[in-house]
């Protein structure tokens, strides 16, 4: 008897690494003081270039900022390696998407925290306080723990 997944009976003989790649587009809109059109757009080049058009400052505010799948290709899956003993360590943007989900889940833990506390008039729990520790440090944010 094999293993049983989405209502279909599989006998699972060997791990396999299958990927799929989506086309899509960068928007990014930001909000520039410029005296021409031209001039704004070169200002947001030397932005672009210097790797700063993305900090969201006063200045220069991120309006826009999303990933849109492009029309006119469908998904395809590809097998990449067949019969691997392990599957490989999660690549580093797999990594960074864990370590956000997991500081934003903290922080908001915190302030949570303090936010009853306040509420309440009293002292914050130092014990809700060590259960979004321990999430971050769970999660891999770096900065935490030893």
């Amino acid at each position: 008897m094999g293993d049983v997944r989405h209502g279909i009976e599989r006998d699972i003989a060997m791990k396999h690494i299958v990927e799929y790649r989506l086309d899509y587009e960068h928007i990014v809109q930001v909000g520039i003081e410029a005296n021409t059109p031209e001039e704004a757009e070169e200002l947001a080049q030397e932005l672009f270039d210097a790797g700063d058009l993305w900090n969201n400052t006063p200045e220069v505010p991120l309006l826009f900022d999303e990933y849109e799948e492009t029309d006119g290709r469908a998904l395809i899956f590809n097998v990449l390696e067949s019969g691997v003993e392990n599957y490989p360590e999660p690549d580093h943007s797999v990594k960074a998407g864990i370590r956000d989900t997991a500081a934003r889940k903290a922080a908001s833990m915190v302030v949570k925290a303090f936010t009853d506390a306040a509420e309440l008039g009293g002292q914050v729990d130092m014990a809700a306080i060590e259960r979004a520790y321990e999430v971050a440090v769970e999660g891999g944010v770096t900065g935490v723990g030893a």
